[in-house]
């Protein structure tokens, strides 16, 4: 049922864009039609794409967990040391005040959907306010300790161009800061690289990479939509609120670095089978980065 929902809204959407365009059309003699016609079908071809891409992802919390299960030590260790990246990234995004875009562009390129999910989780929990976002991001902004281009800053904070010129009137020290290049290409980059290229040395074939490029971005987007909806779901079903309230203490448990006995003692008792499953992921992670500061601690 929740495939078929998703299937008409999208349809939905396409009929009120193609009834608008039959009354910019007039009629069907006119001389647009064929045009229109042929654009509609690739609506519902693109339609159908995305439908794919929302039927293939998973739909419930349980099996975005089954790599964390894994009898597998090799699997298991691979899932986490991933999910503990994407944490990692997830809390500077929070401290310096990213924009969720940036957030999420980032780890669907590093990372597996699974990842992505308890990151999306932690973010409904506990994403900033949007004015309080903006505050931190400027203030990162203005401590900043090397220079990129405009397109960086509007990027990874998701402001305007105007917001970033009131913080440059801010930034009164006229810092002769280094510049630094990115360390990888971002996907739009890529891709309109690519397409400069196809222009230029390929030009029939540009169309058909565009054809290509949409239905990907098709399919990409319905996955996605499936995954925030489990996540959603997932909230409604366990009392978002009371995840909250719980996400919150054991976050404060994390920064006072208590230790995992007592941590799994004092929420234990609380917490329903289904939740205990994702708290018991979070849990691990922060063993594991406990266990590799020790580590490190020793070598030093």
């Amino acid at each position: 049922m929740q495939h078929i929902a998703c299937y008409a809204v999208v349809i939905k959407e396409v009929e009120i864009i193609w009834i608008e365009m039959q009354r910019n059309c007039g009629n069907r003699h006119c001389g647009n039609w064929q045009n229109t016609t042929r654009r509609k079908n690739q609506w519902e071809d693109y339609i159908e794409i995305y439908a794919a891409g929302f039927k293939i992802a998973p739909h419930v919390m349980n099996e975005i967990l089954e790599p964390f299960r894994s009898d597998d030590p090799h699997i298991r260790g691979y899932y986490y040391g991933q999910l503990g990246v994407c944490l990692n990234i997830a809390n500077m995004a929070i401290r310096r005040g990213y924009c969720p875009e940036w957030l999420f562009s980032i780890i669907k390129v590093v990372d597996n959907f699974e990842s992505y999910v308890m990151v999306r989780l932690i973010w409904e929990c506990g994403a900033p306010i949007w004015r309080n976002r903006l505050d931190t991001a400027c203030e990162d902004y203005l401590h900043r300790e090397s220079e990129h281009d405009d397109d960086y800053y509007i990027g990874v904070y998701g402001i305007s161009e105007d917001r970033l010129r009131s913080w440059k009137l801010m930034d009164k020290e006229n810092k002769n800061l280094p510049l630094e290049l990115p360390a990888f290409s971002n996907v739009p980059d890529l891709r309109a690289g690519a397409l400069e290229f196809l222009s230029h040395h390929l030009a029939e074939e540009q169309k058909k990479y565009n054809t290509v490029s949409d239905g990907l971005d098709f399919f990409e987007a319905g996955y996605y939509a499936a995954l925030d909806k489990c996540v959603k779901l997932w909230l409604r079903k366990n009392n978002k609120k009371f995840i909250i309230d719980h996400l919150r203490n054991l976050n404060e448990m994390f920064k006072e670095k208590s230790s995992v006995d007592e941590i799994r003692e004092k929420i234990s008792g609380d917490l329903t089978p289904e939740v205990q499953d994702v708290f018991n992921v979070l849990i691990k992670c922060y063993e594991d980065n406990l266990d590799a500061e020790k580590r490190k601690n020793r070598s030093e």
